[in-house]
């Protein structure tokens, strides 16, 4: 984990944004021995986190890459290929509007609180990733299941 990453998720947390790290930075920060390539950070999409997203993505000197505060409202707005709608480089810090395997609500009600981190608890990581089934995933599960 990296300074910027932290910065991100302090400023998530000031604002109060409803979000969860999500695959190989949530089995990191659960103590799997996993460097992961990037950062996922799922949000909710409803009007008030939007908002408030949007005055963290303002923060770090971005917008919504061209949407508009409608369209992230309504999530029916993005077709099933629009996951990503901000990177924040250097750190590859990648926001997501939706994930495999559950509903957003689903998963934030049995976040993990580490570190004053909302990560995705391990059942529901695991549920996420069999659902996408990558390379990374399959490893990820292994990792999984012989650390339960």
């Amino acid at each position: 984990m990296d300074d910027d990453f932290y910065h991100v998720i302090d400023l998530l947390n000031n604002y109060n944004v409803r979000y969860l790290v999500i695959g190989g930075a949530a089995l990191k920060l659960h103590g799997f021995n996993r460097n992961p390539r990037d950062y996922d950070i799922w949000l909710d999409i409803n009007q008030d986190n939007v908002i408030k997203t949007e005055l963290v993505f303002k923060e770090l000197g971005s917008d919504f890459l061209g949407f508009e505060l409608e369209d992230l409202i309504r999530q029916k707005a993005f077709s099933p290929i629009v996951e990503t709608i901000f990177s924040f480089s250097p750190s590859k810090i990648d926001f997501r509007l939706r994930a495999h395997g559950k509903t957003f609500e689903e998963c934030f009600s049995k976040l993990v609180l580490i570190n004053n981190i909302k990560v995705i608890s391990i059942e529901d990581l695991d549920i996420m990733k069999k659902e996408t089934l990558r390379p990374v995933d399959e490893q990820d599960l292994q990792l999984i299941k012989t650390n339960k």
